[in-house]
């Protein structure tokens, strides 16, 4: 290993900058965001909005739908609908910059194609199977709550 590590030294020039991941991540956005025209980086800057987007509009509808199944009409629906939109919005946002723009910046993968599955696994998995465990659990919870004050009554 040490071996290897010369020799990446010796490869370096004399005047580079070493930089640690995060200021080399930092510096790649901030080149990107000051980017003339927009229109070349528009998939850096609004990828993770829209993906976090979707990810929201499909917990909203998975919600309303299981809500419509178990008749809760609009029972605690702020509760539910604000869990299991913004846990999936920060997830898909959290993980799309971890294991995808992160690495695009760095250059870190070397495979586009496994860059790209990489994009879309995460995409299902933070925007249409986490909202599908959080909308019963959320949902249960709330129904267990309604039915068992209207037998109370």
């Amino acid at each position: 290993m040490e071996r290897a590590q010369q020799y990446i030294r010796h490869d370096i020039p004399k005047d580079a900058i070493m930089l640690t991941k995060y200021e080399a991540l930092n510096h790649q956005t901030k080149f990107y965001t000051n980017w003339k025209p927009q229109s070349d980086v528009w998939p850096l800057l609004y990828g993770r909005p829209i993906l976090a987007t979707a990810a929201a509009c499909t917990g909203f509808y998975i919600n309303l739908r299981f809500r419509k199944k178990l008749k809760l009409r609009d029972y605690s629906s702020i509760f539910t609908i604000a869990g299991v939109t913004a846990v999936p919005t920060a997830m898909t946002g959290l993980c799309y910059s971890e294991f995808v723009l992160n690495k695009l910046l760095l250059l870190e993968v070397r495979c586009p194609l496994c860059l790209e599955t990489r994009s879309v696994f995460s995409q299902i998995f933070t925007g249409i199977f986490f909202p599908l465990m959080l909308v019963p659990i959320a949902n249960f919870s709330v129904s267990i709550n309604y039915f068992c004050s209207i037998t109370l009554i």
